[in-house]
């Protein structure tokens, strides 16, 4: 195993995309503990990866905000262009985020702030209107690399394979729900034959990261309150399967009426 790469607030680096292009990001909030971080994220699809001359970036040129995983940062998936040796935190602030899901679920925005200190822990929540939400980001969980990775080329504008476009949807074309499961990449076959006898026939399974575990996508579509009924005992179910395999259960994903 490689030796793991240091991460640090002020660390720029590289995001690779589809066909050879680069989106660049910064690491705003780094936990001493923890491997959840909060960035800021921006275009143009580049062609290669820029020049610390060229990060000439501000807080308002980001495309997107977001909580992700350290893990391509500390394997050097995701190279580290530059680390600023005058980082200001107060000048690359940590949002409220909106929970995206609220208004239809108790009929109002909520927003919510995370620790300065660690993104991974709410420290608070607090009641806003259905118009209020565009003025937050949403809050859409904690980020792994492929699942920001395509977030990032659907906002860059960057085209992906029909194959790997239908395979890294992250949500359900219908109402429903997506279970996430990290699991390693060698027991995937017999993974889909316990998700079958489960009910989920429909697995997708995406790119093997370099610790050889893989992100494994199940959904259920119907009836939403039906579904949001069984959703703790399918979440126990999934999470017996994926530690039993030498996984872990990574939670849920929403798609509303």
């Amino acid at each position: 195993m490689g030796e793991r790469i240091r991460r640090r607030e002020g660390d720029w680096f590289a995001v690779p995309l589809e066909g050879g292009h680069y989106a660049v990001g910064v690491v705003a909030r780094a936990p001493k503990r923890g491997g959840t971080l909060f960035g800021y994220f921006f275009g143009p699809a580049r062609n290669a990866i820029p020049s610390p001359s060229e990060l000439a970036y501000s807080p308002e040129d980001a495309v997107y905000v977001c909580r992700f995983y350290d893990e391509p940062l500390t394997t050097g998936h995701w190279p580290i262009i530059h680390s600023s040796t005058t980082w200001n935190r107060s000048e690359w602030p940590m949002p409220e985020f909106h929970n995206p899901h609220s208004h239809w679920l108790v009929g109002h925005g909520i927003a919510v702030q995370y620790a300065e200190e660690n993104p991974d822990r709410c420290v608070g929540q607090r009641e806003i209107t259905v118009d209020e939400e565009s003025d937050y980001p949403p809050d859409e969980g904690v980020f792994p690399d492929s699942h920001l990775k395509y977030r990032m080329e659907e906002l860059l504008g960057v085209p992906h394979p029909p194959e790997r476009a239908e395979a890294a949807a992250p949500l359900p074309a219908e109402p429903g729900v997506t279970h996430w499961l990290f699991l390693p990449a060698a027991t995937i076959d017999q993974a889909r034959e316990q998700l079958a006898l489960l009910g989920f026939d429909d697995v997708v399974v995406l790119d093997e990261r370099e610790n050889g575990l893989v992100d494994v996508l199940v959904s259920q579509t119907g009836d939403v309150d039906a579904l949001r009924a069984q959703a703790d005992s399918v979440e126990a179910e999934l999470t017996t399967l994926a530690t039993s395999l030498g996984g872990e259960y990574d939670g849920t994903e929403w798609a509303l009426p």
